[in-house]
């Protein structure tokens, strides 16, 4: 069952997700930008501990490997692929949630501010040192 969800307010947002059991990163890679970002939701559906569908662009499907067992990729666009991907979550739902804990943890341990601050600091002083 999919439920349209208002708009809601950042302080909500983490509830709201954590309701849920699936997440839909469904982007379209329509501009180079598209396909190389990941979108937010990606990252909000990946530090709750659900599992994930999400589109293969280049920035989602790097995402999604870095959590490993997080969800699964499907070809953008193509609605019977992404069925297939929904299909085994909708069939059995206490399994599509099984594993929550230990993919919220690898999402939070690759995934945080904290973890990957010091990665973006360190890129941007080699890039600003590059262009002295």
């Amino acid at each position: 069952r999919v439920t349209w969800q208002p708009r809601v307010s950042p302080q909500a947002l983490d509830a709201l997700v954590t309701s849920h059991d699936v997440g839909l990163a469904l982007e379209v890679p329509v501009c180079r930008n598209k396909d190389l970002t990941a979108s937010n939701k990606l990252f909000h559906y990946l530090q709750a501990g659900l599992r994930v569908a999400a589109s293969d662009t280049a920035g989602q499907c790097e995402v999604m490997r870095a959590v490993a067992q997080s969800g699964s990729v499907y070809r953008a666009g193509d609605a019977d692929a992404l069925a297939e991907v929904l299909a085994p979550w909708i069939e059995a739902p206490t399994a599509a949630a099984a594993g929550r804990s230990a993919r919220w943890r690898a999402a939070n341990d690759q995934l945080s501010f904290a973890t990957q601050a010091p990665a973006i600091v360190e890129r941007a002083a080699r890039a600003l040192e590059a262009s002295a």
